[in-house]
């Protein structure tokens, strides 16, 4: 859109007409500006240079930022994949030196181990370990066959 803003100073017509372009200025002509719309369907060829100038930049800081988030993907999966296989191994040795019980099932409930109580099943088979440990130190005459068979069979 073309608009006239005839006599009217410059600094004085940037204020009245914010978004406008000066397009020519002259003492005998009058002032021509032109009105720039964020939709425009044509841009300037100023516009038209400078977008081109950043495109290849933006391009490339596109480029990388997808390389990273496919490399923290990556590593997000072998962590995930770490983590899973130590749930799973503490379940295996949880269950194996007796840990099992009505006691501990209340305490920690019946979902297995997840990342949120993984370090209370850790504390579970620590003190058991301990007792186990101690019962072994303890010699074969102070054991009842119970303890022996854990001993024996774990």
């Amino acid at each position: 859109m073309l608009y006239q803003c005839a006599s009217v100073p410059v600094h004085i017509r940037r204020i009245i007409c914010p978004g406008l372009t000066l397009v020519s200025s002259s003492a005998q002509l009058p002032v021509v500006l032109v009105l720039n719309l964020p939709n425009a369907s044509k841009m300037l060829p100023v516009e038209q240079e400078q977008e081109h100038a950043v495109r290849p930049w933006r391009e490339d800081r596109l480029a990388k930022t997808e390389a990273k988030a496919e490399m923290y993907e990556s590593k997000y999966q072998a962590a995930m994949k770490t983590v899973n296989a130590l749930k799973d191994g503490i379940w295996k040795i949880y269950n194996k030196i007796g840990c099992n019980t009505p006691a501990n099932r209340e305490m920690l409930g019946e979902e297995g181990v997840t990342e949120q109580n993984m370090m209370q099943y850790l504390g579970i088979i620590e003190q058991r370990t301990n007792e186990i440990l101690q019962m072994y130190a303890a010699g074969p005459g102070a054991r009842t066959s119970r303890q022996e068979h854990l001993i024996a069979c774990h």
